[in-house]
């Protein structure tokens, strides 16, 4: 298993039958699994949620309900007995979304004393002490929990990425080719060999693997971002776009496609459609000095020597240290000191 950034930790089996009632203004539950109940009257205990669909009133226990009417419910890991290595584990990975990497390698680390063959087990924590900078201990427990079950592919690609940060690119390669021999159709693994060869200098065959990574996910922003930055870096810009934009499509929440995309106009010169990308990324994340400090340089760019300034200052309230180089070309432009 594989931690993914965000990802839903908590699984149940539930199947419900489609419902043909839609109120006119209809309030909705999404859980855990990705099923969404759609209804109205919504109630919520501290325990339970009830909605009423379809004349019925179903209820929900709360630790399975991810969203009420859009609006995402914090999970907090329930104070269990660590008696049973699935409860640690349970637990673990609720304190690994959490950030809470030092209680989440206690809870794995539980669990392996407890269970000492389960590879799971290695795998969360390897991923875990990856996330503190540990790569060592990273490693060795990725390599157990493919010593314990060596069909295991996230160990071999979980082990890949940890090469990689460590810059040992050949060993990364050979644990990705190991995965694709255990399951061929794997997304990630194709993924994952494209930003290998990204930095071994092989371009070509990092935007023909990010390509095959569409072909089993559709929907990845991750390979449509990976491949836009290959094609940006080939000077193939319109390609570059058309990838962030697709990027933009399956996810238009999140504020780095855009900035990606306003980058790659600003090599193509088009300046206005690059402050309305900046503009909507500002909106999404208005605490990223990133995109103040690239948003000055375009207003600089066009002129607009006010609106530069206000974002430099922007930028700078955040935290971020302006190019000293910019400033004083900036100084020399707008004729003002700040």
């Amino acid at each position: 298993m594989m931690i993914r950034r965000e990802g839903s930790i908590l699984y149940i089996a539930l199947v419900f039958s489609l419902f043909l009632f839609h109120p006119a203004s209809a309030e909705t539950i999404r859980l855990d699994s990705g099923t969404v109940i759609e209804g109205k009257n919504i109630e919520k205990s501290d325990k339970y949620v009830r909605i009423e669909v379809g004349g019925l009133v179903l209820k929900f226990d709360l630790k399975d309900v991810a969203e009420i009417n859009g609006v995402r419910l914090e999970k907090t890991p329930v104070e269990i007995e660590l008696t049973d290595f699935r409860d640690c584990l349970t637990r673990g990975k609720l304190y690994f979304v959490q950030g809470k990497f030092d209680k989440a390698l206690a809870d794995f680390s539980k669990a392996l004393e407890l269970n000492p063959r389960l590879a799971e087990a290695y795998n969360l924590r390897g991923s875990t002490y990856a996330r503190t900078g540990d790569l060592e201990r990273s490693i060795a427990d990725y390599g157990k929990a493919i010593e314990i079950d060596p069909a295991n592919v996230y160990a071999y690609l979980n082990r890949s990425f940890a090469y990689v940060r460590k810059g040992n690119i050949d060993q990364a390669l050979s644990d990705c080719m190991k995965a694709m021999a255990i399951n061929p159709k794997i997304p990630e693994a194709y993924s994952a060999r494209a930003t290998i060869y990204y930095l071994k200098g092989n371009m070509d065959e990092a935007i023909s693997d990010y390509t095959r990574s569409l072909g089993f996910d559709p929907r990845s922003t991750d390979a449509f971002m990976g491949r836009a930055l290959i094609y940006a870096r080939k000077g193939n810009l319109d390609q570059a776009i058309a990838d962030y934009s697709k990027a933009i499509e399956i996810n238009p929440d999140d504020a780095v496609p855009y900035i990606s995309r306003a980058l790659t106009y600003v090599q193509k010169e088009d300046l206005s459609q690059a402050l309305v990308d900046l503009g909507r990324a500002a909106k999404l994340n208005p605490k990223d000095p990133l995109i103040y400090s690239s948003r000055a340089k375009v207003y600089s760019a066009m002129k607009n020597y006010d609106q530069a300034w206000e974002d430099a200052h922007k930028a700078e309230s955040l935290g971020y240290k302006l190019d000293e180089k910019f400033i004083e070309e900036l100084r020399k432009s707008s004729g003002r000191d700040q």
